[in-house]
């Protein structure tokens, strides 16, 4: 359905995504499906990256090496965003002609773009935030930019309360103008007559736990490895990396890793998005969400210490009535045990008795009510496309 006060294909929207993966963030990915079928043209202006592939309901505008390279000096060590607007306007200067009324960035380095190339008058500016970068963590020139461009923000999301008003004293944004949305694809997942488990040989009465996604250090699954000896028999762990690299991003995670026969599966699948997860997800029955705070780091630091809601493995797990363990502190925490969608856990080291006590099956109804009634992206979609209705002045 169009978003009020809209024409079907007469509006245009750029998307200043760098990272460019689009397709595989649950929010933005329900996102640009809805605006999309409410009638707006999209193009998304994105890094090069090897995993954008296949065909997109979206224009997409990459860009290379040089641009990124240069921007990011001018941004984050020169501080000067009024010599990345110009060299942003020149690189995409060919984009002119759409003549789009909306320009959103994603992130940081998205928002410093997007204001560089909008002209501010005819167009609003958009933010979506899912990281949330520190003055002591970037640099004081870095953070200046960002603060420059947020002024001009029409309309910003975040993903909590927690969230929000942590992002809205860093960048001096205005509270009204914020949409809290979790990160979250829209309804219940599909169901899938395949399942991986069974196509990895995986015994029909184990217990499958999973870890997937971003495979790191942050994520803990060194230590989740460690703890699969000790692991009550019939549970085994399920690897899956989101772009289909799991065995290559493990041996580059911890070199010789030998992995204990019949106790870890690694999948090879790759998922188009988050509507392509029901083979991989169906038949598990406890997802894993650890993460460890690296101290400093500009997006690996305090943006983990305040999580929240960002959690996009959290949420498909629940779309999928998956049960989550994690050692996330409030909201997630107040939400499972709400919900009964899951367990708190404080490190993998207490995984071998979490997982003597815990039945899965009563979690799993739990799970699908967490998501239904919180994590939902149709919760706020209408919302978000109001923000687009030319006569709208603000979130309220």
């Amino acid at each position: 359905m169009p978003a009020a006060g809209t024409v079907p294909g007469t509006q245009t929207i750029l998307l200043f995504h760098p990272e460019g993966n689009a397709d595989n963030n649950p929010t933005l990915h329900a996102w640009l499906a809805s605006v999309i079928n409410g009638g707006f043209q999209v193009t998304v202006v994105a890094r090069a990256r090897e995993h954008q592939t296949g065909n997109k309901p979206y224009r997409l505008q990459t860009y290379g090496r040089w641009y990124s390279k240069l921007f990011r000096i001018l941004v984050d060590q020169v501080g000067s965003i009024w010599l990345a607007r110009i060299v942003t306007r020149v690189r995409f200067y060919r984009l002119w002609s759409l003549d789009a009324r909306h320009v959103v960035g994603v992130d940081r380095h998205g928002l410093t773009q997007a204001w560089s190339f909008g002209n501010g008058k005819q167009q609003r500016l958009g933010f979506f935030s899912f990281e949330i970068e520190f003055e002591d963590e970037i640099g004081a020139k870095a953070k200046r930019c960002e603060r420059h461009a947020s002024r001009d923000v029409s309309w910003w999301m975040s993903q909590d309360a927690l969230r929000a008003g942590t992002l809205c004293r860093e960048n001096g944004l205005d509270m009204r103008d914020c949409v809290t949305a979790p990160v979250a694809s829209s309804g219940r997942a599909p169901t899938s007559s395949t399942r991986l488990r069974d196509d990895l040989g995986i015994p029909p009465d184990a217990q499958v736990i999973m870890s997937m996604g971003s495979l790191a250090t942050w994520t803990m699954l060194p230590e989740i490895l460690d703890s699969v000896g000790s692991w009550p028999p019939g549970w085994v762990l399920l690897i899956h990396e989101r772009y289909a690299k799991t065995e290559e991003t493990l041996n580059l995670l911890k070199p010789g890793l030998q992995l204990q026969p019949g106790r870890v599966f690694l999948s090879s699948h790759r998922a188009t998005s988050p509507d392509d997860l029901a083979y991989v997800l169906s038949g598990v029955d406890l997802g894993l969400a650890f993460y460890s705070e690296q101290q400093g780091h500009p997006l690996l630091g305090r943006n983990l210490r305040y999580m929240g809601r960002s959690s996009g493995k959290i949420s498909t797990f629940a779309r999928h009535g998956v049960p989550v363990v994690t050692n996330l502190g409030a909201p997630v925490s107040d939400d499972l045990q709400k919900y009964s969608a899951g367990v708190p856990c404080v490190s993998p080291d207490d995984l071998p008795e979490v997982l003597k006590l815990i039945n899965p099956q009563e979690y799993r109804s739990g799970a699908y009510a967490y998501f239904d009634e919180v994590l939902d992206f149709a919760r706020s979609e209408q919302t978000l496309l109001k923000l687009l209705d030319s006569n709208a002045a603000s979130v309220e």
